[in-house]
């Protein structure tokens, strides 16, 4: 679940502004936060509703913040 303020997970969240990337890849979606070095969320791609929606969204966002 994205919000303009934070990305979440069932379990937790995490401000758009401490994201350091989200990929999608090998059928997973992985979020690492900025300052460390292991997998913030690590999800199945099929998980996912819309993926290319996901796969935008984060894109735009992330790339709005530099």
């Amino acid at each position: 679940m994205e919000t303009q303020s934070e990305i979440s997970t069932s379990k937790d969240r995490l401000p758009w502004d401490q994201v350091k990337s989200c990929t999608i890849a090998n059928g997973r979606v992985v979020v690492e936060k900025q300052g460390q070095q292991v997998r913030w969320a690590d999800i199945a791609a099929d998980e996912f509703t819309n993926l290319p929606l996901l796969d935008r969204l984060t894109k735009q966002i992330l790339v709005s913040r530099q």
